[in-house]
C-alpha cells in the first residue's frame, strides 16, 4: 500500500519521523487524490478565465499589431489549462482504480 502512495512521504514531528502512509486508509487516499483533481480543475478554470478571457475581450477591439500577442496569450492559457485538466483526468482515473 505504501509503495502505491509514494512510499517515502514522511512527516517529521517531535524529533521523530512518522510515516503517514501506514496510517492512511485506501478511502482516505482516494479522497486525497480526488481533492487534488478538483483543485487542479478549479485552477484550470481560473487560468482560462484570467488569461484566455481577458485576452479574448481585448482581441475584439485590438489592432493588427497586438492581435498576435493576444493570440499567443490565449494559446498559452489554453495549454496551461489543458495540462491541468490532464492531471484532473489522471486523478479521476487513479481514484477509479481503487
Amino acid at each position: 500500500m505504501c509503495d502505491k502512495l509514494g512510499g517515502a512521504a514522511e512527516i517529521h514531528a517531535d524529533r521523530r519521523a512518522v510515516k503517514w502512509c501506514h496510517d492512511l486508509t485506501v478511502e482516505q487516499a482516494v479522497k486525497k487524490v480526488l481533492a487534488l483533481g478538483i483543485l487542479t480543475a478549479l485552477i484550470a478554470a481560473g487560468v482560462q478565465g484570467a488569461l484566455v478571457g481577458s485576452a479574448s475581450r481585448q482581441f475584439a477591439g485590438a489592432d493588427a499589431a497586438t492581435q498576435p500577442e493576444l493570440r499567443a496569450k490565449m494559446t498559452r492559457g489554453e495549454r496551461i489549462a489543458g495540462g491541468l485538466l490532464v492531471i484532473t483526468v489522471l486523478c479521476m482515473a487513479t481514484a477509479k482504480m481503487f
